[in-house]
């Protein structure tokens, strides 16, 4: 958390962990480079190594293990659990969640994805949607 000038509340173990932080507030990361490159991100929780290591500005995400949301930069509300879940959601739809080894995005292409929940996609969807894609 070199960077912190008004980000408060936050929570950060391992190397480079919320290393380019500002004044995002109420974060938690940990392992080597989670939250890397979170500036004024607020609310989110990423746990292992490279989790959300390139969001600068999304809030309220969870991304659990390594390199989880790893590429993702401003978007919310998403969760990713599992090795490398939603790797490449950058700029994607917001309040997907992913569990399992691997899922990636973007979510309209064919890619092995164990499992992805998606809730709000649009008012004339419905809330939540599950969806099995086999590959």
């Amino acid at each position: 958390m070199a960077s912190n000038t008004t980000g408060s509340g936050n929570s950060a173990t391992g190397e480079q962990s919320l290393a380019d932080n500002t004044t995002g507030g109420n974060n938690t990361a940990a392992g080597g480079g989670a939250l890397f490159k979170n500036t004024t991100g607020s609310g989110n929780t990423a746990l292992g190594y490279g989790a959300f290591e390139n969001n600068t500005s999304g809030n309220s995400n969870v991304a659990i293990g390594i390199n989880a949301l790893y590429n993702s930069s401003g978007t919310s509300n998403q969760v990713a659990i599992g090795d490398s879940s939603l790797y490449h959601n950058n700029g994607g739809l917001a309040y997907n969640t992913a569990v399992g080894s691997k899922p990636y995005l973007p979510i309209l292409s064919v890619m092995p994805i164990p499992l992805l929940v998606r809730t709000r996609l649009l008012p004339t969807q419905p809330a939540v949607q599950i969806l099995r894609l086999e590959h």
